[in-house]
Parts: structure tokens; sequence; C-alpha cells
């Protein structure tokens, strides 16, 4: 742009001449602030000027009509360095200077002063008052800061250099000063001009210049967003008009946009200002299409210079249909074909303008606006070959061709011919305007223009993801190609819009499609794609019936021309419905069955059918039989001993199902996500939509364990949600129909399928166990087979399991556990499976030793309990079971603990291949222990019953006797011979005997007892069962049972003191005394020790150190060689007063390290032990009831410390 703000310069020329150039480059190197009026937001512009000479011309003139070219600043330069020259010479021209800006009301000036350097050295004394201050005081007033000096910018003196970067910063600011009350008078009187458009002498064209100068100046600012607001500002107001006009309110102004046009040149997006135009705007002879292409012109230009192109391509196709839409509201005249040409042009312009700017980061931007004007100017070239007979079928009259030279000549010159040097003119030949003239020069090259375009428009519309643009831009393909003469490349186009047309259920369409893609294939003789298009029109409703019926002739004349030794094999979608497949068939199917199936067929042909042949495919789907054994035979032993299934085999025994529930309860929700059946898997092979969504529940958690956020998400969403265009969307119209080759059907001979819905047989005998799932449905007629997949089944999937069971047998408790020593119910359950049991079949069960068994049942009255037993069936149908009821007895033995008695039951049958061996567990009811208790040297046995079970037992008679006849040792029972006594779980019965010992004999012979009781089993009301009382025995030994020592301990205080006292001395007697002074004879391991060693013992004191502190040693070895009583004292101190227990004494059995005697070299004898292992002493314990305590549980009575004591003691 060439028209800048102008500045004058007054005063000595010379001076600004000098300084011109660096003010021209210097001023527009930096930003200034421009501080804007009416509240709009500052902005940071760059300040370009032109420089003339001062003259009043410029001031006389309608500065507020205008903004470029008319002065907005004044300046006055000057080098008067010396007061009184200044006062001569230069005061009286700066002051007329002045006068005459003030007489024109301007306000914006600016006086400078040069100075020089040497000037400022030569004046040694500084002076009083300087030329710039005479000249702030003269003229300056309150505007002191318009007047400044400046350095010699030519000088490199730092101070020069300073001194001009604010001489450049100043005028900058005041520059922008000027420029903003310029602007501001400007746009009043804009405004002005603009509330008078009502005025039927105002002009739009008047208006447009004046409106775009403003925009010319934001331009000039590089302000191309306030630019652009006023060219669209302009363009608003402009099209307001037209359609207030079409409402017959028409200024006069308009008729000027109304005259013909004779020229329709298209768009030529450039930076430049056309002159060209703007001078027919001034002299208001522009055209409307003129007109519009200069405004969209420079909106394209400031759109470009903002780096938004993609916004020029929203725009561009707006602007088309405006500016034709204008050409109709006025009515304007214009040769046919003018605005196909305009059109075609301004579209190609466009889209070359923005591959300028093609970037990979705005392709796709682009893309979604530039495909509606590759559209837009193949269907305006479409017109265009309409127009001068180029479309294919169509020859070219006379009248044409002057049509076509008419559009070339209305062209006018290709504006890109000035654009590009010479050495590129080659490169003018891909203009807009040299491609739309070449696609008009001859069919040939339409043909090519227009494929090219077509081809460009479908891309980018798939590209957008708008598919039905480009199905639709495909179907005028079809039409083109088949004009041409070739149906093969328009079937393919119909083909994608056929496909289109089912996806989303437009019928009406799909029909008239399936009409041309009729005639294309009986075109180029494609027999069974004809039939196959002939029989979806047939059975089309959207057709009338007369059409349907005349095409279901058409399709079975078709069918006898048919010469395949195959049958002709057709997709039965929309011409026949399975309703679905119903089994008639009841029960359960078995091997060598016969199997029925129902078939709902609805028919949507207008006229009967005779099929052949109608069959449906099973699929089959066998088990491994070995797995299946293994795992059932594992299944039934686990069952039998832990679970003990006792129910009949029609229903599952409650522990196992809640033990399934349980354990399957996590991998539910896994399993939700998971398709159950392959069915939907290969149905979305054929049609995604009815793939299932693998829906999952997502929980977030805290770290607290909280939940945080709970969601659903999608796992298959990339395979749903995929582009599908490409893949030959969700119906394939031309897939190849595979016929499964499968050996199973189901079939129905002789079947006429009459219009409407049609229910038919099918049977077939299954000769194989396992799974049949159903398959594709065939009708068959004579040459052709209608094929319906099972994915366009409605309704369940039909599912057969031919099952094929061997019997199983079960043996299992009742209802509660199984008690040994009792009569107990149990179960033995035989399922026939899928087979037949014939009457008087045997099982046989042998159980181990201790186990016996009876049937309940049983005819013989054999109502012993054997080892051995044979059970006789009856006759038991397929899938049905028996449950014989048993009685087992499980021996007890002596029980002296809580184990479990096991036992195995082995079950054998010519049901079952191999023997079935079933652990069963019995629980004891009850436990016996016994104690031995000592009084001194009296003994006492104790036999304790302890209840195991929930089920209380009755105990009665209960003995106690010696198992060796030549022992007499004489027992007295301590208890009522004649007593009953319950036991259970919470209670427990003891009987105690006491004994005679005879301590005169010296050994210590081992005592073998038998305790025996009966015991009975009592019902929830503690009455006895109607079950005979049984003997339970229990033997053990006795040990070691005589009293060997004794001992008493008591403690005495000091002397001088009667009684006991907390922190006083007192004494520890213990005296040990051996009952007998002939001991038994102690084993030695094998080392051969002393007899000196049987006599030794060891005392150890144990006392609590809380109550007592023992002085000195607290354990020593005896030797009762001499005596049988022995006696220890020692020094004790109670801690704490109250009732003592007495400090405890243990006694152990203490056996010193052997010695070995050897002869030393003088021949004497000496002690030397060695180092094995009884080369050390030990301990050993005595056992229970040899040693007897006198004084255990004994207290003594310890006064409490005295005070004067206890502050000894706090003190210590």
């Amino acid at each position: 742009m060439n028209r800048r703000p102008i500045v004058t310069y007054a005063g000595d020329n010379s001076v600004f001449c000098g300084l011109q150039a660096g003010l021209a480059t210097g001023l527009p190197q930096e930003t200034v602030e421009w501080r804007r009026s009416y509240g709009r937001p500052s902005r940071c512009v760059h300040v370009e000027v032109d420089f003339v000479p001062f003259s009043e011309e410029y001031l006389g003139k309608d500065a507020p009509r205008t903004i470029l070219g008319q002065p907005i600043f004044h300046t006055y330069w000057t080098d008067c360095a010396d007061v009184e020259a200044y006062k001569n010479l230069a005061r009286d021209s700066l002051q007329a200077w002045v006068m005459s800006l003030k007489q024109q009301g301007i306000t914006d000036w600016m006086v400078i002063l040069l100075e020089t350097p040497d000037t400022r050295k030569g004046n040694k004394l500084l002076p009083r008052t300087t030329v710039l201050d005479k000249i702030k005081n003269d003229f300056g007033g309150k505007q002191a800061e318009r007047c400044m000096s400046v350095i010699d910018p030519l000088k490199s003196d730092s101070r020069s250099m300073e001194s001009w970067q604010t001489l450049l910063t100043k005028m900058r600011h005041l520059l922008m000063v000027a420029y903003n009350r310029a602007l501001n008078r400007f746009e009043e009187s804009m405004r002005a001009e603009r509330e008078r458009r009502t005025e039927k002498s105002w002009s739009f064209c008047s208006y447009f210049l004046l409106q775009e100068e403003l925009a010319q100046v934001f331009q000039l600012l590089a302000l191309y967003d306030e630019a652009l607001v006023q060219y669209d500002e302009l363009d608003a107001l402009f099209t307001q008009f037209i359609l207030n006009s079409a409402a017959g309110d028409s200024p006069p102004w308009l008729n000027i946009f109304s005259q013909p046009c004779e020229k329709w040149e298209g768009l030529h997006l450039t930076s430049e200002l056309d002159t060209v135009v703007q001078g027919k705007i001034q002299s208001k002879e522009v055209t409307l299409l003129e007109f519009r292409n200069y405004l969209f012109q420079r909106q394209c230009a400031l759109l470009f210079q903002l780096n938004k192109p993609w916004e020029v391509a929203v725009r561009a196709l707006t602007f088309l249909q405006n500016t034709v839409g204008e050409l109709k509201i006025l009515e304007i005249g214009l040769a046919p074909g003018g605005v196909a040409c305009w059109g075609v042009l301004s579209c190609l312009e466009v889209i070359d303008a923005l591959h300028c700017f093609k970037e990979p980061t705005t392709t796709d931007a682009h893309a979604l606006h530039t495909a509606p004007l590759w559209a837009y100017a193949r269907d305006k070239l479409q017109e265009l070959g309409s127009l001068c007979g180029l479309m294919p079928g169509s020859e070219t009259s006379s009248a044409q061709l002057h049509t076509v030279i008419s559009l070339v000549c209305g062209m006018g010159n290709d504006p890109h011919t000035h654009d590009q040097p010479q050495e590129h003119s080659s490169l003018s030949q891909d203009t807009p305007m040299t491609r739309l003239k070449d696609s008009l020069s001859s069919p040939q090259a339409f043909k090519k223009h227009f494929l090219d375009l077509s081809e460009v428009a479908i891309s980018t519309y798939k590209h957008i993801g708008r598919i039905r643009s480009a199905r639709l831009i495909g179907r005028d393909l079809a039409t083109f190609y088949m004009a041409q003469g070739e149906p093969q490349k328009a079937a393919t186009f119909l083909t994608d819009q056929l496909t289109m047309f089912l996806e989303e259920g437009w019928l009406l369409l799909a029909a008239q499609t399936h009409l041309d893609l009729a005639k294309c294939y009986l075109a180029i003789n494609d027999l069974e794609r004809y039939i196959r298009t002939c029989a979806q029109l047939a059975g089309s409703v959207a057709l009338s019936a007369d059409v349907r019926k005349r095409h279901f002739v058409k399709m079975m004349s078709a069918i006898q021309d048919v010469n395949q030794d195959t049958p002709l094999l057709i997709p039965s979608d929309r011409i026949f419905e399975v309703g679905g497949l119903k089994l008639v068939s009841e029960g359960r199917i078995i091997l060598e069955s016969e199997v029925k199936v129902e078939l709902s067929v609805l028919s949507k042909l207008p006229d009967d059918v005779s099929c052949g042949t109608i069959y449906v495919m099973l699929q089959h789907s066998q088990e491994d039989d070995i797995m299946s054994v293994k795992r059932s035979s594992e299944i039934d032993r686990k069952t039998g001993c832990s679970t003990g299934s006792s129910q009949p085999a029609g229903s599952k025994s409650q522990s196992s199902a809640m033990v399934h529930r349980s354990g399957s309860g996590s991998t539910e929700s896994d399993r939700s996500s998971v398709p159950s059946d392959t069915t939907d898997l290969e149905s979305s092979s054929i049609n995604p939509m009815t793939q299932p969504l693998h829906m999952s529940l997502h929980l977030e958690y805290k770290q607290d364990k909280a939940l945080s956020s709970a969601a659903v998400t999608c796992s298959n969403s990339h395979k749903v949600l995929r582009r599908r265009d490409s893949q030959g969307g969700l119906y394939k119209v031309d897939r190849n129909i595979i016929k499964e080759d499968l050996k199973d059907k189901l079939t129905a001979d002789d079947v006429i399928i009459r219009p409407g819905s049609n229910t038919i047989v099918l049977s077939t005998k299954v000769t194989k166990k396992g799974r049949y799932s159903a398959s594709q449905v065939v009708l068959a007629l004579d040459k052709v087979e209608f094929i319906c997949s099972k994915t366009s089944v409605s309704g369940p999937s039909l599912s057969l399991e031919v099952v094929s069971e061997n019997p199983r047998i079960f043996l299992g408790r009742r209802d509660r556990d199984l008690l040994a020593g009792m009569h107990q119910p149990m179960v033995l359950t035989v399922h026939s499976g899928s087979w037949h049991i014939a009457k008087d079949t045997l099982v046989k069960l042998r159980t181990s030793r201790g186990l016996s068994v009876k049937c309940e049942n049983n005819e013989s009255n054999n109502d012993t309990l054997e080892r051995d037993l044979e059970v006789v069936l009856p006759e038991v149908c397929p899938f049905s079971s028996i449950a014989v009821p048993l009685t087992v007895l499980a021996d007890l033995g002596p029980q002296r603990d809580a184990a479990t008695v096991e036992h195995t039951v082995a079950i054998s049958s010519p049901l079952i291949d191999h023997r079935l061996d079933i652990d069963v567990h019995f629980i004891p009811p009850f436990m016996s222990s016994h104690k031995l208790h000592t009084a001194n040297t009296s003994k006492f046995v104790q036999v304790t019953v302890t209840g195991l079970v929930s089920r209380a037992v009755e105990l009665s008679c209960p003995s106690l006797t010696l198992m060796d006849p030549e022992q007499h040792f004489k027992l007295i029972p301590l208890h009522p011979p004649t007593q009953t006594l319950v036991v259970c779980t919470d209670q427990a019965a003891s009987y105690m005997w006491g004994m005679e010992v005879d301590y005169t004999r010296d050994e210590t012979p081992v005592i073998k007892m038998g305790f025996t009781l009966r015991y009975r089993p009592l019902d929830e009301n503690s009455q006895p069962l109607p079950e005979d009382f049984k003997t339970y025995t229990y033997t053990f030994e006795l040990q070691d049972y005589k009293t060997l020592y004794t001992i008493r301990a008591r403690v005495e205080p000091s002397k001088g003191s009667e009684l006991c006292r907390a922190g006083n001395m007192c004494h520890l007697h213990i005296a040990l005394q051996q009952v007998s002074s002939k001991l038994p004879s102690t084993e030695t391991d094998g080392t051969g020790a002393s007899q000196a060693s049987q006599h030794s013992i060891m005392y150890e004191v144990l006392a609590d150190q809380t109550m007592w502190a023992v002085c000195g040693r607290t354990a020593g070895v005896l030797t009762l060689e001499g005596g049988l009583r022995q006696s220890v004292t020692m020094d004790v101190m109670p801690l704490t007063g109250g009732f003592l227990p007495l400090p405890s004494v243990r006694l152990s059995k203490y056996i010193p390290a052997d010695a070995k005697h050897t002869t030393s070299k003088d021949g004497g004898r000496k002690m030397e032990y060695v180092g094995t292992a009884s080369s050390v002493p030990r301990l050993q314990p005595f056992t229970p009831g040899q040693v007897y305590n006198f004084s255990k549980a004994q207290q003594v009575h310890v006064l409490p410390a005295s005070n004067t004591l206890q502050g000894d003691l706090s003190l210590t």
C-alpha cells in the first residue's frame, strides 16, 4: 500500500533533509502503543509516514472526508544556536508557521532544534537562557514537550545517539496522538455518512470507498483483524440492502448493480489492490460480479495475512451461493452458463490458493471445507457440459459451439498471466481459466476434467467422513457411465450407493437403485447378479405389486437360462425372513432318535415358490469322552467321600451347590464381558452393528480403599467405531455366498412356499452324541438356492444336545455326619443316564474291615450287618434315578483323640466299567483318657469320657479291671456303680477308683487295666433310641506309680522373733524323706554307674521373685545312703506382707558323670573322665506320683515391714 499518512516539515529545509533518511527508517523500527478512544483496547503498531514540505494548501482541504494522503502532523526544524540570532531571524518565521496552524485549529505540531556539540563547547560561559528555552516560552505554553532539541546524530557521540532515540520515541508518541485524533474525526464523519443511508441521494459506492479507506488505514498499521471487520461490515450492509430490495425496498443507487453482466471473470486472490475495479466503484460503473469479486478478494487477502486460510475455505461456498442468490434477486441479465463459468473459476481459484498454505496440521481443516468446493465446481462443470453438448450421448450443435465461444470470451483475460515470471510461463497451463477452457474444448477433455473433479470430490468427502455426499456424487457418475456405455463402471457406484441405502434403511431409494442395477447387469449379461437383483425387486415392499410381479416373472425366466452344474446361490435377505426354529420333539434327545423342528418362513415374493428341498445345516460339536469320564469319576469319588450326595441325581446336594456359587461368584463378572457363544463372533464378521459391546466395570479406589470413581468401559470400541466405508459397509451387496458343507441337516422335501407366513416341519435322525447348533437355512429350487445365514434368523438360536450318558452310582449320607459305633443311615443312588436299567441288576458293595452294611428294604428279611452286600435294582427308565436306603455300622475302638475313623466301600456293577472306591469318614461320638492321682502313699485312677458330637450318648455300667490275672491290686470304685451319665459336645463324664499299692515289695510291675462301659444314643428329647446298648473298651498301662519321696517345708522367723516380717531374714527348712529304703534299680544307660548314683537326688527351690528372696544356693545334691531322711535349711527373706505361698521344691534324679579307673605309672589308681555323651552329669525327672509334697499350696503369714525398715528400703 503506497498511500501513507503525511508529515509536513517547515523551517530550515537543509537541516531536515540531512535527517530525513534517518527519520524514515528509524520510526518504523520499534512499536508504539496506540491508546485508542471509546474504551477500545490499546494496540502496539508500527508507524510509517511520508514527509512533504509544508504548504498552506494542505490545510484548506476537507480533512474529515479522507485520511490517507492528508497531513496529520507538522514539524518545524531549525539549527539556530544563538539567542540573538533567534530573535532577529528565526522567531518571526516560527511565529508565522504556528499562527497558520492555529487558524486551522491544528494542535498536532512539533518544533525540533538541532544542536551541535561544537557550539556547546564554544560557549564556555553558560548563558542564562538557551534558544530552546526561548522557544518553549514563546510557543510552548502548556505543550512545552512539543519543543525539544536534538544533538546532531551524525556525530558518533553517545549523547548524540541518546538524544536521537529520545526524538524518535517522542515523535512516535505524538504521531499516534495525531493519528488517533484524525481517525476519530474520520470515524465520526463515516458514521454520519452511514446514518444518511435512507436518503435518496446517498450512494453505497461512495460510502464503500470511505469505509474502505478506514480498513486501509488499519491494514497500514498491521491491524489486519480490524481491517477485516470493516470489510465484513460492508459485506453485511450490502447483503442487507439486496435482501430488503427483494421485499420491495430498493434504493436508487442499487440500479448501478442491476445492470447486465457481460463478463463473468472469476476470483483472483492476490494481496495487491485491484485499482481498476476500485476506479469503477468510484465512477459507479461496477457490476455485481465485479464488486463481489473485489470485496471477497480483499477479505481473503486479510485472512491470508492473519494466517487463517481455513476460514477462506469456510467463507468461499457461502460467498458463491449468496452471490448467485443476489443475481436472481436483482434479476441481472447474464448469458446462459456465465454463472457456472464464474463458479468453476472461483472454486478452483480458492482451492489453488489454499494449496499454498497446505500444512500437515491444517490438512483436515482445509478438507472439511474444500470438499463442498470440489463438489460445487463439479456440479457447475456438469451444468456447462449439459449446456454445451459435452456430456456422453449428446452431439455438439453449432449453437452450442457459439455458446462455448461466448462463454470463453466472457471469462476475460487470465489474471495469472502477469503473476508468473517468463521462465515459468509453462505453469500457466494449470491455472483455473486454462483448465476450464480446456474442459470446454472437446468432449474428451471435458470427460477427463469432469472425472478428475468427481474423483477428488469423492475422496475428500470420504476423508472427512461424509459418506452420503460421496455416494450421491457416485450416483451421478453412474448415470454418466451409463450414458457413455460403460455399465460395468456404473454398477460399481450403484452398488456402493445401494449399500449405504440398506445400512440406513432407505427402502424406496434402495429399490430404485436396484432397478438401475438390474439394467446394468442386463446390459453386461451378468445372469447371476441379474437374478439376485430381480429377486430383491420381487421381494421389495417399497415397490408396487405390478413391478414386483414383473420382476418375479423375469427372475423365473432367467433361472431357466442358467447353465451351471452347481446351483446358483442367492442370499435370502429381504426375500425370505426366517422367523425362528422351534424344537417340536419332547423330552431329552438320545442317540438314534428322530428330531423334529418347526421352521417359520415369511415369503415376500408375490407368487408361490416350489422348493424341492428345504434343509437346515446342523453344526456338530463333540466333547472328549475320556476326559468327561475321568472328570465324572473324580466328582463321584469326591462327592461320595466329602459331601456324601445322598439326594437323588436329579438335584445336586445343597453343600456342593453352595460351593459352586461361592467359587464362581468372582468369575461371573469376568464372563459377562466375554461372548458366551460363537454366534456373536460369526455375526460380527458380516454385520458389525450386531456385535455385542463388551462392557466392563472399572472402579478406582483411593489410598484409604474408599471408592473414588466408577465407570463403564468398552473393550472393543475400536472394532465397533472403526471406519466402514473402505470395507464395504455393513451390508456387502455383492458378497460371495459360501454354502456350508455339513453332513448333518434337518430336511423337508417338496414344499410350496406361499406369499406370507409359512410353517414347515423338518426332521432328521441323530447318530452321534454331542451338541448340534443350527447354522444356514437353505431353500433349494430347481437351479437356485436361497441361503439364509444363522445371523439372519430371528429369535433365539436353535441348539440340540444329543446325550449318551453312562449310568452313575453315588454313595452318600442322608442329613447329618456319620458316627462310629452306631447304626447310621446312608443312601445308594443309581442314575441311569441315557440307558435303560433292567430289573434285578446287581450292585455289589464290599466294605473294609470294621465296617458292616445292610439294606433297609431287603425282601429276604436278612437283617444282619455284613461286609459284602448285593443290592438288587428294579427297572429304571432313562434319565431317572433310584435311591436305595442303607444302614452302616462302624466299629468304635479305644478312642484316645478326636481323629475320624476311615473306611472304604468298593462298588462294582455291570453298569460301570471300573470298580468305584469311595472313602467314608466316621466321627467318634466320644473319646476316653486316664490319669493317676496321689495322696501320700495312696493312689487313685481317674478315667474321663469326653463327648465329641452334639448328639447325646448315654453311658452306664462302667468297670475297671486288671488285664493280668496274676496281678493282685485291689480297685475300689469311688462312684455309684449304677449311675448313668450323658456326654455330648459340651459335657464329659469322669469315673474314679482307689488302688491299694503294696510298698513291701521291691519291684514296681507295670499294671495293665481295661475300662469298659455300655453306651447308646439319645434323641433330641434325651430319650433313648430303639437301639441296643453297645460296649466300649479302653485299655491303658500304669508305670512308676509308687511314692518314693515326700517333701515337707516350713518357714520360721529368725531368733528373737515370733512372727515373720517382710524385709527380715527367715529360715526355710526342707525335710526330704524316703518312703522305702529299697529303691528300684535305676537305669544307667549301659554305662555301669555306681550304686551311689541311685540314691543321689537334686533339689531346687523355686520361689516367686516378687514375694521371696532366697539367699545362698537354691539347688543342691543329696545322697540318701546313710538314712531315709535329709534336712536342708536356707535363709529366705519375704519381700511383702500377707499370706504368702511357700517356695516350691522340685526333686530330680541326679546322674553323675561316668568315671573310668586307670593305673598310673607309680602304681596308684586315679579317676579319669572320658569325653563321651555320658561324661557330663544330667538330671532325670520323676514321673508323676513318685514325689509327694506335703507343703504344696501351704501359706505363711508374713507381717508387713516396720516403718523404720520401710524407710531403709526406700533409701536403698
